[in-house]
């Protein structure tokens, strides 16, 4: 049995990952306005709800001397 190399490894995914799209490629329809596509879009998200709170990062370890690494607080 012959060992399958990389290079051939990555032109099957290649290969692979191109295919539904060359299958649908002739398959699609014109879009009138593209913009109303956008605005359908648009309708559908929501936008997330963030509360009004406020964490002290010094609870967290931070401190603000400008000489320790505060990385891990944040």
């Amino acid at each position: 049995m012959d060992a399958i190399s990389r290079r051939d490894v990555m032109k099957l995914l290649a290969s692979a990952s191109l295919a539904p799209a060359l299958l649908t490629f002739g398959c699609r329809q014109a879009v009138a306005d593209p913009w109303d596509v956008a605005r359908s879009i648009r309708a559908v998200i929501k936008l997330p709800r963030i509360p009004g709170r406020d964490f002290l990062i010094t609870d967290f370890g931070a401190n603000g001397n400008g000489k320790n690494d505060c990385t891990g607080a944040i």
